[in-house]
């Protein structure tokens, strides 16, 4: 029988302590945006690498399953989860600055309908709008698009070389990204919104959902895990290249690095929930949180700014404030708008969707 880790065995289709680190993702976001100094670049890259991971285990699954992967399914999920939370909040947050006669939006409203606002950023620095979150998933958007394609078209040539052409996606970006942004001075835009510089993260985590199929790959990390210490050690170094660097290593070979590592830590979370990390990470408020990440991440600018209205405060109590707001607005659009559409998905379920409870900040929830 294949060796597995707790992510892959039949009795976990729910990966709680992925939850819990979704929620840590948005709320590294959410902290930052409010205005203190944070790791939301960090989580991010945590999202992005989710995202790979999750979509790709599900992609396998149904190969596995079926002897192929049905795209029209795919992409109907994708966009019934996706699409009317979206939509609503970009028309929720237009209306609202049009009323105000804010000038930020126009810009950025037709590349946000669009999915391409990150490479708006890319050109044109990044916007102060109240929709300019939207870039990361612009990116979200943009792999949805290509990854499915390009799944069934190398496992239907030689799924044996869907590792290394993973590898080597990493690799090139990872290249790319140095020269566009040491040697031809394409800018931080560039090497931080642009999805050919960002995809990596996303590559990373389909790499580490294809080798969790391989048994001596599995035996390794386990082995790992049972080491803590290795634990610790990994997670100043991720801080470090987020914040201590000056930028010359995170936007060259930095994002990279730290997407590996936050597979990495994936990895031993899923092969040790019972840790401490793991258990906080499985508790009930944070799974919570993750399960609503979603609707935190679209409105938590909305959410931040009734914190600071209510609490007349750019302190503590108005990040306090800001954040249960953000949960208000979160839990508004996941039972009025998200939910009623979920039960759509089931229309266009295979026999393998359902890892249940786990998404990304698009909500790509895999169930």
């Amino acid at each position: 029988m294949t060796a597995t880790l707790v992510s892959d065995s039949p009795s976990s289709r729910h990966l709680p302590c992925l939850d819990g680190l979704r929620a840590v993702a948005v709320s590294m976001v959410i902290v930052t945006h409010f205005g203190y100094p944070a790791l939301g670049g960090l989580g991010v890259s945590i999202f992005f690498v989710l995202s790979g991971f999750l979509i790709t285990t599900l992609l396998l699954r149904e190969l596995e399953a079926t002897g192929t992967v049905s795209l029209q399914g795919f992409y109907a999920r994708r966009s019934l989860r996706i699409f009317p939370a979206y939509y609503t909040f970009l028309a929720f947050s237009a209306a609202i600055d049009f009323h105000h006669g804010d000038p930020r939006i126009q810009p950025v409203i037709v590349p946000a309908l669009f999915y391409y606002l990150n490479y708006y950023h890319a050109l044109h620095g990044h916007s102060e709008a109240s929709i300019a979150h939207a870039w990361s998933l612009a990116v979200e958007e943009q792999f949805y698009l290509i990854w499915p394609l390009a799944f069934l078209w190398v496992t239907r040539w030689q799924r044996a070389r869907l590792p290394l052409a993973l590898l080597l996606t990493i690799g090139a970006v990872a290249v790319w990204r140095t020269v566009a942004y040491t040697f031809l001075s394409l800018g931080q835009s560039w090497a931080y919104d642009a999805f050919d510089c960002r995809c990596d993260a996303l590559a990373t985590g389909c790499l580490l959902a294809v080798l969790l199929r391989h048994p001596k790959v599995v035996r390794a990390l386990a082995a790992a895990a049972r080491h803590r210490l290795l634990l610790v050690a990994v997670l100043p170094l991720i801080v470090w290249i987020e914040v201590v660097d000056d930028g010359r290593l995170r936007y060259s070979v930095g994002f990279t690095v730290n997407a590996i590592l936050i597979a990495f830590v994936m990895s031993q979370l899923l092969a040790r929930p019972q840790t401490l990390v793991g258990r906080l990470l499985e508790s009930g408020p944070l799974r919570s949180i993750g399960k609503v990440s979603y609707g935190m991440y679209l409105y938590h600018v909305w959410g931040l700014t009734v914190g600071l209205h209510l609490a007349h405060s750019h302190g503590p109590l108005g990040l306090l404030v800001g954040y249960v707001a953000t949960v208000g607005f979160a839990l508004v659009s996941y039972y009025v708008i998200e939910k009623p559409f979920l039960n759509f998905k089931q229309r266009f379920a295979t026999p393998t969707a359902a890892v249940a409870g786990a998404a990304d900040p698009s909500g790509a929830v895999l169930r």
